[in-house]
């Protein structure tokens, strides 16, 4: 019987729809269409995309209109078009405040634009980054309808005489090739433009300043509402929904303007502009056609500001404020009708199917219950064990990473081919884990020394053949270039597919290398050091027993008279300050060793007259040299000092310079005050010294020359001098060249109260 019932019903159902459409479609067919004239404010472009959806999706003919869409071109005034019964409708922008206060009948139906699109663009090379750089420029725009400029302009203190006016030609190329600084235009194609053709640039936008306009609206005359009020309220309905369909189909809309209206812009220019609108309309943030009165009378007290209307100027009229409207309309009863005929059909359908299905559901639930249950067991079990996996991977990772070295797993090839190596490889080689594992572009093999590879490898056989681990040391070069010393643990295990690999961990070892190469060195120094001492306490030990054997044998002490004791015994006590000299620097770098500080007994000295002294001293024990010095003296004190000490100091440079210099050569001892500080040079015209041997100069137990015949000397002194000079406060340098002599210079500082009267002689005090 249900079977027999459904199709009799549904036919019945259908027929009664196709009447109702069939009455639909006469009506329709039958009412006449009303011309009606929309007069743009430029050339057709997607800025009036709203209104071509209205005419092509048949937004406007389902109204009961036929609309003619006119574009405008300079020199039109859109607002004349309107107001002189040329246009019905308009589109403008918040200059139509301007005509409403010259009497003229216009009246905003909605806003499209919520924030206006001019602005000011210029080329970038012409500096003018905010508005006060335009003044003394030379710039293009209408002073009748660039509001928002003139008003970015006043708020910015900048006066409209300070500006280079320049009539508006609507040419980007006037920009471009430079006979204006800057133009009022369109955010949404001006830019465009610019970057095509290359052209650096910046903008200023009205909006940044505060000045927030409303752009493009839709506008009427008072005449159109009185006579027309339905018609009026029909085609603002039809407009925004044309708008609200070309926003949300951009590209539609662009082959439309494309086809049938201009193909002024290109495809590109369109869809920047399209996506520009986007921001300046809001669609999702605001509802099309939105406006607020007191947005709009914001707008009017700018302009008054500007002196462009009166103040205190009404928007009344200005608004339209649509009536109530009648709500069952002949219309409306139409849809209503269809609306219930269909749901009616589609209940009807729905009813019959949804029996089917539900026996349909409840056996496919059945199965899907039986399956979810065991998928979720499946599910339970794979969870329980990826965490037991996680864990495990998470235990080993934090072993990996807390061993003192880099673990990893090799291949027993010639490049020693990484499976894995743990990311402690970037600190040991400089080369991050990927470059080994992932990328492969690099091998640790490649980074040793090719001249220990074959005995490391050799080591390796050996090692893994045996089973026993295998413990290698090797050198690799880092990636900042340096040499790095590798400590190497590994044993072999048996990989994938059967192939043997290497297990291990690798350290760097440097530190502790260089440390071994230092404890070599000072051992080496040491001994050295213990020969070399031993040397010089022998030989004035020597000469001092020789001497005290003569005094103390009756046979030779017989046969000397006064003055030979005398000079036996002048020459055991030379020999005995010269062991007690090498006692003390001994005894000096010992504390030096220790951070202790040298001991000091300081007071006021003149370190000229020190000089003098050792040069005196000198002159008696070398007189195979030429002294030359040249010293200035000021009185009283001139510095505060350890006496002792500082002729310490001149007696080790004067006796180096002594003993690498050939007998007869000039040594020149110099000083001057400079300033705050005393200076002082000792130069000689010995064998001179290398760049290397100058860099070790001051270090303990050096000599510059270790052969066979060196000048004795325990490589204390110089070492000694510098931490003398430092303890003063002062500083010591070494200037030489093998061949060329050798030139010490230091500073002492000065007394504040040291006196300004100089005295300079000139002694040479050659034999």
């Amino acid at each position: 019987m249900a079977t027999r019932f459904f199709p009799a019903v549904l036919a019945l159902l259908l027929g009664l729809l196709a009447c109702v459409a069939k009455v639909s479609t006469a009506q329709a067919g039958t009412a006449d269409l009303q011309p009606l004239v929309l007069q743009l404010k430029w050339y057709h472009q997607f800025q009036f995309a709203g209104y071509y959806a209205a005419v092509e999706k048949g937004y406007y003919r389902e109204a009961g209109f036929n609309v003619e869409l006119r574009e405008a071109h300079p020199g039109l005034d859109p607002v004349a078009e309107l107001v002189e019964g040329r246009a019905d409708y308009l589109v403008s922008g918040p200059g139509a405040l301007l005509a409403r206060a010259r009497r003229q009948p216009v009246v905003a139906l909605a806003v499209v634009f919520q924030h206006s699109p001019l602005v000011v663009v210029a080329r970038q090379d012409a500096g003018i980054l905010s508005p006060p750089d335009l003044v003394g420029r030379r710039v293009m725009f209408m002073p009748e309808s660039d509001t928002e400029f003139l008003a970015m302009c006043r708020s910015e203190g900048v006066a409209l005489d300070g500006l280079i006016p320049v009539a508006h030609s609507w040419n980007m190329q006037d920009l471009a090739e430079g006979r204006v600084d800057a133009m009022s235009a369109y955010l949404t194609d001006m830019p465009f433009l610019l970057q095509q053709a290359g052209i650096p640039f910046t903008l200023l936008r009205p909006l940044t300043y505060g000045i927030d306009f409303y752009g493009d609206g839709l506008f009427t005359s008072e005449g159109e509402i009185a006579t027309h009020p339905e018609r009026v309220k029909a085609f603002r309905a039809a407009s925004l929904r044309g708008w609200d369909y070309a926003l949300r189909h951009p590209e539609e809309i662009i082959d439309l303007i494309l086809t049938r209206y201009s193909r002024r812009l290109s495809r590109d220019a369109l869809r920047f502009e399209a996506q520009a609108m986007q921001e300046l309309i809001l669609p999702r943030l605001v509802e099309i056609g939105h406006m607020n009165p007191g947005r709009w009378q914001h707008i009017a007290d700018t302009y008054s500001a500007l002196g462009m209307l009166p103040e205190g100027f009404s928007l009344d009229g200005f608004l339209h404020q649509e009536q109530a409207p009648v709500f069952w309309t002949p219309r409306r009863l139409h849809a209503v009708w269809v609306t219930l005929i269909l749901t009616l059909v589609v209940a009807t359908i729905l009813l019959y199917f949804n029996r089917r299905l539900r026996t349909v559901v409840q056996a496919r639930t059945r199965e899907l219950s039986l399956a979810n249950t065991e998928l979720k067991i499946e599910i339970a079990e794979r969870q329980k064990a990826n965490q037991a996996l996680y864990y495990s991977e998470r235990r080993f990772r934090a072993l990996v990473d807390n061993i003192p070295g880099a673990v990893y797993r090799c291949a027993l090839d010639a490049d020693w081919t990484m499976d894995f190596i743990s990311d402690a490889v970037e600190d040991l080689t400089g080369y991050p884990v990927v470059d080994f594992v992932v990328k492969r572009t690099r091998t640790l093999a490649g980074l040793i020394d090719p001249a220990e590879r074959e005995a490391l490898d050799a080591r390796l056989r050996d090692c893994l053949g045996s089973g026993a681990p295998c413990t290698l040391e090797y050198r690799i070069r880092h990636a900042d270039g340096d040499t790095r010393w590798v400590y190497d643990k590994s044993v072999g295990i048996a990989g994938d597919g059967g192939q043997m690999q290497r297990e291990g961990v690798m350290m760097d070892i440097t530190e502790r290398k260089q440390a071994e190469e230092l404890l070599r060195k000072l051992d080496q120094m040491k001994t050295e050091f213990i020969s070399i001492a031993a040397h010089e306490l022998r030989t004035p030990l020597t000469s001092v027993i020789g001497y005290a054997d003569c005094l103390l044998d009756p046979l030779i002490a017989g046969g000397l008279n006064e003055e030979r004791r005398r000079e036996f015994l002048l020459e055991i006590r030379a020999k005995g300050e010269a062991l007690a000299l090498i006692i003390d620097e001994l005894l000096d770098i010992s504390r030096i060793e220790r951070g202790e500080p040298l001991k000091m007994q300081r007071a006021p000295c003149d370190p000229a007259a020190l000089i003098a002294k050792v040069v005196g001293t000198f002159q008696m024990h070398a007189p195979g040299h030429r002294f030359e010095t040249r010293l200035e003296s000021i009185a009283p004190a001139v510095l505060w000092a350890d006496a002792g000490r500082l002729v310490q100091v001149f007696e080790n440079l004067v006796s180096n310079a002594v003993k690498y210099s050939p007998e007869g050569s000039r040594i020149r001892l110099e000083s001057r005050r400079e300033g705050d500080t005393y200076e002082a040079w000792v130069r000689d015209e010995g064998i001179g010294m290398t760049p290397e041997q100058i860099e070790r100069i001051f270090d303990k137990f050096y000599r510059a020359d270790t052969s066979n015949t060196a000048i004795g000397g325990l490589g204390l002194g110089m070492s000694i001098v510098q931490q003398i000079v430092k303890a003063h406060g002062g500083t010591i340098e070494v200037r030489s060249a093998p061949g060329a002599g050798t030139q010490v210079r230091l500073t002492l500082p000065l007394l504040p109260e040291v006196g300004e009267t100089a005295s300079v002689a000139a002694v040479d005090t050659a034999p």
